[in-house]
């Protein structure tokens, strides 16, 4: 595994670069592809939402491709409260001042409460790596 202390970077798809070499896939799209292979949990979470949104809207008059937007857009939704509660764990991990929102509330009180009874020492936090060897990326 290797510490990127310099030329190395990823882009906004989580695609992972070190000193000219890639792009390599980010370890949370690796896992992705291996949950949809298997049918496991992650894929199932996803399917869910998208299926209760089309399930939930009860129109008859929309196309194929306008349910499926809406399903994926309620899905990017839902993948961006998760986004954002991560970023808000490594505000508060690094000292940064954060606000609490409705969309991120439960979830950090979750953490806050793992917090208090587990002590946890974190040593880094969101400290990119990349492995050149099995060619992928993550933080």
């Amino acid at each position: 595994m290797t510490i990127p202390t310099g030329g190395g970077h990823a882009d906004r798809w989580h695609r992972y670069y070190w000193q000219g070499v890639g792009p390599m896939p980010g370890v949370t799209s690796v896992l992705k592809l291996q949950d949809a292979l298997i049918n496991g949990d992650l894929a199932a979470w996803g399917g869910g939402i998208a299926a209760e949104y089309v399930l939930s809207q009860h129109h008859l008059d929309t196309s194929y491709e306008e349910d499926m937007a809406g399903a994926l857009k309620a899905v990017s939704a839902k993948r961006d409260i998760g986004s954002a509660v991560h970023g808000k764990i490594e505000d508060l991990l690094s000292g940064k001042v954060w606000t609490r929102t409705p969309e991120t509330g439960l979830y950090l009180d979750g953490f806050s409460l793992f917090m208090a009874d587990e002590h946890p020492e974190f040593l880094e936090t969101e400290q990119m790596v990349i492995s050149l060897w099995h060619g992928y990326g993550g933080r």
